[in-house]
């Protein structure tokens, strides 16, 4: 298995002091945190009901970064690595969602030794471009997710490739039923960094994740993440790919919990021989749909969410202005909501069509003018 895990590094590597490069590749998405049902992917579908959310994450990764020197002696450089991240942001109704990532690692044991280091701050948003209601059984979102990283990294532990970063991805994702899908690519901009013989900086990113709602409040899911470096290197090491398990539990409102775990699956810096994951967090959504209209109805039944309900005892549970006579005009805007008329009219009838409407028309069943109310003047005196 470690052959799986290691990649050859210049044996000069192992004489000079640690440099800046990042032996840490995993993020939990705001997604996750916000409910999304996903673990690194970022999921375009936001609750339209909107929140708040903060919590933390607690990740162990074992063997992150080892190599083989020439003679095929094996070297850890990180054997030992403990993360904890303080999370937060803000869904604005649907709209977008503002994300803050503050990693710090307790413990990262770097060629023997253990210490504690401070990780990048990650700001981010995901913005969705086409999603589907809250209360939709099945639907495809898309949206793009701008990250920008902050060099606030301790540089001697391995947990960054120092200086400022950033990046854009764009995902695609759904659902049908009890099922969830998810797939991202994009790409993060930063700094080379080089060790050794190998070379990482700018990268491609990509993944998929698919997941299962096995109870009401519990899911289930798999992820699966590739990174390919787009700096030039002489070794496999910048290519890393892990696979994942996941489930979460928690409903629409209150606390909510992850736990995971997984391994590189290809060598590469950052993929470990294996990685265990936790989280809790507290969203300040609420179970209750949102009523946009403020008819009463809330929109996960309001079939005219834009549009209140008139309450007027005639089909008012569809949440829709009704059109009591059958005129092809709401009640709100037919003066005449009980009795069929054209348009022209406000849906008003002119029964004598002599062009003065019934409510107004003194003789409604025998054509006049209107001077006279709409009664006739047959003698003529006016």
């Amino acid at each position: 298995m470690s052959s799986l895990l290691t990649w050859l590094f210049a044996p000069a590597l192992f004489s000079s002091v640690a440099v800046a490069q990042d032996a840490d590749t995993f993020d939990l998405s705001g997604s996750n945190m916000d409910g999304g049902g996903t673990l690194q992917r970022h999921h375009p579908h936001l609750s339209q009901r909107g929140s708040a959310y903060a919590g933390a994450a607690f990740v162990f990764a074992k063997d992150p970064l080892v190599g083989l020197l020439d003679d095929g002696s094996q070297v850890t450089l990180v054997s030992n690595q403990f993360s904890a991240r303080v999370m937060g942001g803000y869904n604005f109704n649907g709209a977008a969602r503002l994300d803050l990532d503050i990693p710090t690692y307790p413990a990262v044991n770097v060629e023997g030794t253990s210490q504690f280091a401070m990780g990048d701050i990650r700001l981010g948003a995901l913005i969705p471009i086409v999603d589907y209601g809250d209360s939709a059984e099945q639907g495809v979102a898309f949206g793009v997710t701008p990250v920008l990283r902050l060099p606030t990294a301790t540089q001697d532990a391995y947990v960054s490739n120092g200086g400022f970063g950033g990046g854009l991805t764009a995902s695609v994702g759904g659902q049908s039923g009890k099922v969830g899908w998810v797939v991202d690519a994009g790409t993060e901009l930063g700094p080379k960094s080089s060790i050794g013989t190998t070379t990482t900086g700018s990268t491609v990113d990509a993944g998929a994740g698919v997941s299962y709602g096995v109870a009401d409040a519990f899911r289930l899911g798999v992820e699966f993440d590739q990174r390919v470096s787009l700096a030039e290197s002489g070794t496999g090491a910048t290519s890393p790919t892990e696979l994942h398990g996941y489930g979460t539990y928690g409903d629409c409102e209150g606390f909510f919990a992850t736990f995971g775990g997984g391994a590189g699956l290809v060598a590469g810096v950052g993929a470990p021989a294996f990685r265990l994951m936790a989280a809790l967090n507290w969203r300040g959504a609420t179970c209750e749909a949102p009523d946009t209209d403020g008819d009463g109805i809330t929109d996960d039944v309001d079939q005219c969410i834009n549009r209140p309900e008139d309450m007027d005892g005639f089909e008012d549970e569809d949440g829709c202005p009704d059109d009591n006579d059958k005129d092809g005009i709401p009640d709100d805007d037919d003066a005449c909501p009980n009795e069929p008329g054209p348009e022209e009219y406000d849906g008003c009838p002119d029964t004598d069509g002599d062009g003065v409407v019934d409510p107004e028309d003194a003789c409604p069943v025998e054509p006049g003018v209107p001077e006279l109310m709409g009664c006739p003047d047959r003698d003529g005196d006016g």
